[in-house]
């Protein structure tokens, strides 16, 4: 009876390419994404190995209320997320990452960590790190569909818990649960990153063939996009000022009507035969100013007015407090 089907295929050989080989145009590049890989290596295995704990504690309760619950639903969303985890831990990304990094500084660095700490002196060829970068974005993939599992399965462990049957189960499955989640995320987060790393360092390395990677999503780069990365893009050049003036609206130039003076007379120019022919509805300025001189006159009569019954009440109140005389004023006075 054979074995279980790979999910996966198998890693191609591995050739290194001395550094003395290299152009030295690829030294910065090197550097870069090996600074950035010892970053994401080092959290990627921290939260592959704190997962793998969580996955055995969930195997535990599997293997021990299998034969209990196996017909209830929130029982099925415990087997759904324990195919994921098995899954995500097949893949071994962090290996195949820490691997990669290794292959930087010689066949020696597989055998001792301290080679690590020293400068690079090859780097391994396209082939290989091609198919890390695969495994990068299949393992960003799986880590999302196991993300919506997770939810899915937090959901029905808060309705179980509303029944108030196995709630200690339960309880222990959805802290579980939401403690995978947040591994999970970390997973994906440290998978894309080093991606990124890896796709601008084959860029660099091979413009020709790395124009035919996958993106992340799986999907291939169309025409277009091969043609568009291809182009080099050109800083744009700032506007000049007689580039504004020249695409700026002033508008339109219109001529002032001339006033005229008391001794020359009226002196009508064509501009303001055109405003007349514009706005016929306005009124000649005698008018106007009649009707502003006897608004004036009305508005200076009502103050008048006013002041002559603020003085009348004035008077009126004097008059209201002088009190009659007596005796006794005459007396004293």
């Amino acid at each position: 009876m054979t074995g279980p089907i790979p999910r996966f295929q198998k890693a191609p050989t591995l050739i290194y390419t001395a550094r003395t080989e290299l152009s030295p145009n690829l030294y910065g590049p090197t550097d870069a994404v090996l600074k950035e890989l010892k970053i994401f290596s080092r959290k990627l295995q921290t939260a592959a190995s704190d997962f793998a704990e969580e996955l055995q504690i969930l195997d535990r309760l599997f293997y021990k209320g299998k034969n209990q619950h196996r017909s209830a639903l929130f029982w099925k969303r415990v087997c759904e997320v324990r195919r994921y985890g098995q899954r995500v831990c097949g893949l071994n990304v962090q290996n195949l990452l820490h691997e990669l990094r290794c292959s930087f500084f010689g066949r020696d660095a597989f055998d001792n960590a301290k080679i690590l700490k020293g400068s690079w002196n090859s780097i391994p060829n396209y082939e290989y790190t091609a198919f890390v970068l695969e495994r990068l974005a299949a393992c960003s993939r799986l880590t999302e569909q196991m993300q919506a599992a997770l939810e899915r399965a937090y959901s029905y462990f808060s309705l179980g818990m509303q029944s108030g049957a196995f709630i200690q189960l339960i309880v222990v499955l959805a802290a579980l649960v939401s403690r995978m989640n947040t591994l999970i995320s970390e997973i994906r987060d440290m998978s894309r990153s080093s991606w990124t790393a890896l796709y601008c360092f084959l860029r660099v390395l091979d413009p020709k063939r790395s124009l035919k990677i996958p993106s992340l999503d799986g999907s291939l780069p169309t025409r277009r996009n091969r043609i568009d990365s291809t182009k080099p893009t050109l800083p744009l050049e700032p506007e000049t000022r007689s580039d504004i003036a020249i695409h700026e609206d002033l508008g339109v130039p219109l001529a002032r009507p001339q006033v005229s003076t008391p001794e020359e007379g009226p002196v009508i120019s064509e501009a303001v035969e055109i405003s007349l022919n514009v706005a016929p509805a306005l009124q000649p300025p005698s008018v106007v100013a009649r009707k502003v001189v006897k608004a004036s006159n009305t508005a200076i009569s009502k103050v008048k007015n006013s002041r002559d019954a603020s003085k009348s009440k004035g008077a009126r109140q004097k008059a209201k407090k002088e009190k009659p005389r007596d005796e006794i004023d005459d007396i004293f006075g």
